[in-house]
C-alpha cells in the first residue's frame, strides 16, 4: 500500500518519496553464476529524484513509498547493462599485451580481469583506462581480451530499500547516475569464473610476501587496533550470525582482538592466533592457543571437532591457503560451515603479493576458486557491501569519507551421506 502525504503512521507524520526528493538507497543484487550465489549491497546515498535515473519499472513502484519500504525486482540480461556482445572480443597477438614494467602480469592467464591499458595496438582504448578485461580462451595463437561488462548476459534480482528520505525541492542538479550500474560498477560479476571453468590465478606454494620475515616476532606486540571502521565491522557480524547456531563450537583462525561475534553463552568460540594478549582481550572467546599457520598450516584439532571456521581480515597473510583450507575442512563437522571476509586495509609487509595485484572481487573469485576445488564443499556464496559513509566518529572520516567495503565468502561442507 502507498503512504500517503501527512498521513499519520502510528501517531508519526511519514515523508513519501516523491518525483522532487533527495533520498538514500540501499541496493541488494543477487544473482547465480555456475556454483555460487552472489549478494551485492550498495549504499546510493543522496539520490535526486528529479535529476537521478532508475529503470521505469523502479520508479513506478518506488514513488509514493515511505523511509523502510522495500520493492522486489527481477532483471533479464540487458535489462540494465548491454547485452552481451562478441564484437566486444579482440583476438591479438601475445605482443598486444603490454603491462607495465617489473613482470607482476608478464602474462595473460586465464580468467583472470586486467586494465585495458595494458593493450597496445587497439584504437579504442585510451592509455589510461582503468576499465576491465577478461582474458578468455585461445584463437589459434592469439589471445581473446573480452570487454563486455563482467555482469553482461547475467540475470539478477534486486531489492531497492529506502533508507533515508531527506528532502523535497524544487533544486535541479544532481550526476544524473543511474544508480543501478552504480551498483553493478567497478567489481561485481569479476568474483565468477568464465563459462564455469577454473580461473588461473598462477597460484604457488608458498605464495609470495611483500617483505618475508618471521611472524611470530612481527605479531610478537599486541596491536590493540580495529582493522575495519565499525559499520564494516557491524557488517562482518551480521553475516556471521546468520551462520551461527546455538551450542555451536567455532574456530576463529588468525585470531586477535576482535572476533565480530557476538558474546552468546550458548556457543563457544576457539581462538587460534599470534598473540596472547590479544586474544586475552577478546570478549567473544572461551579459550585460544599460539599457533603459526604459515609455519605449520596442520591445526591442532580433531577431525569433525568444530562446527564453524571463520577467518576474519586475514587471509591475505597466508601463504599456504590451500592446505590450511583443507585443514579447515577437515576439522569441520558434517553440515559445518566455513567463512572468510576481508575488506581492502592490511599490514604491507605480511600480504602477499598476489592479494595486492588483483582487483578486491577477484580476490572473493581467487578465495571461491580455492573453496570449489574441495569437493567436500556446497552452498557457495559471495556477499559484498560498499560505499556506505564512513561512521563520523572513525578517526579516518575526515579523509576517507566512505566505509571500509566488506567482502565475505561462505560455504558448507557436505553431510557424510553426500560426500
Amino acid at each position: 500500500m502507498l503512504c500517503q502525504p501527512e498521513n499519520l503512521i502510528g501517531g508519526i507524520p511519514m515523508t513519501v518519496l516523491n518525483s522532487k526528493s533527495l533520498a538514500c538507497f540501499i541496493i541488494s543484487l543477487t544473482w547465480q553464476n555456475g556454483n555460487a550465489q552472489h549478494t551485492e549491497h550498495y549504499f546510493a546515498p543522496n539520490v535526486n529524484m528529479w535529476r537521478d535515473i532508475f529503470p521505469d519499472t523502479v520508479s513506478r513502484e518506488i514513488l509514493g513509498q515511505c523511509k523502510g519500504h522495500s520493492c522486489f525486482f527481477e532483471f533479464l540480461p540487458g535489462d540494465v547493462l548491454p547485452p552481451y556482445d562478441a564484437n566486444k572480443v579482440y583476438s591479438l597477438p601475445l605482443q598486444n599485451f603490454s603491462p607495465p614494467a617489473g613482470g607482476a602480469y608478464a602474462f595473460p592467464l586465464f580468467g583472470r580481469f586486467y586494465p585495458q591499458s595494458f593493450l597496445t595496438g587497439v584504437a579504442t582504448i585510451y592509455p589510461q583506462s582503468l576499465l576491465s578485461m577478461r582474458v578468455i580462451e585461445k584463437s589459434g595463437s592469439n589471445t581473446n581480451f573480452d570487454f563486455n561488462h563482467p555482469m553482461a548476459g547475467q540475470a539478477f534480482a534486486a531489492e531497492i530499500n529506502i533508507s533515508e528520505i531527506k528532502s523535497s525541492s524544487v533544486e535541479r542538479g544532481g550526476r544524473c547516475s543511474d544508480w543501478l550500474e552504480c551498483a553493478l560498477d567497478n567489481g561485481p560479476g569479476m568474483q565468477t569464473r568464465w563459462n564455469n571453468l577454473p580461473t588461473n590465478f598462477n597460484i604457488s606454494d608458498p605464495l609470495p610476501r611483500m617483505v618475508d620475515g618471521d611472524d611470530m616476532q612481527f605479531y610478537s606486540k599486541p596491536r590493540f587496533v580495529h582493522h575495519v571502521d565499525s559499520l564494516a565491522s557491524s557488517f562482518i557480524s551480521k553475516e556471521y550470525k546468520k551462520v551461527i547456531e546455538p551450542d555451536d563450537k567455532i574456530l576463529d583462525l588468525m585470531s586477535s582482538v576482535h572476533s565480530h561475534l557476538p558474546v552468546r553463552s550458548d556457543i563457544s568460540v576457539f581462538g587460534l592466533g599470534l598473540n596472547s594478549e590479544e586474544m586475552a582481550s577478546n570478549t567473544a572467546l572461551s579459550s585460544n592457543i599460539v599457533h603459526d599457520l604459515n609455519a605449520n598450516p596442520k591445526l591442532p584439532f580433531a577431525d569433525g571437532e568444530f562446527n564453524v571456521v571463520l577467518c576474519s581480515l586475514s587471509v591475505e597473510y597466508l601463504i599456504h591457503p590451500q592446505k590450511i583450507i583443507k585443514e579447515a575442512t577437515r576439522v569441520l563437522s558434517p553440515g559445518g560451515k566455513i567463512i572468510f571476509s576481508f575488506s581492502n586495509r592490511w599490514f604491507p609487509p605480511k600480504v602477499t603479493t598476489l592479494w595486492t595485484q588483483l582487483h578486491e572481487f577477484e580476490r572473493m573469485g581467487l578465495i571461491l576458486e580455492f573453496l570449489l576445488n574441495i569437493e567436500s564443499f556446497s552452498d557457495f556464496a559471495t556477499i559484498s557491501y560498499r560505499n556506505w559513509p564512513r561512521p563520523a566518529e572513525d578517526k579516518y572520516s575526515s579523509t576517507i569519507p566512505v566505509s571500509d567495503p566488506v567482502y565475505i565468502l561462505k560455504a558448507r561442507k557436505q553431510s557424510l551421506n553426500k560426500q
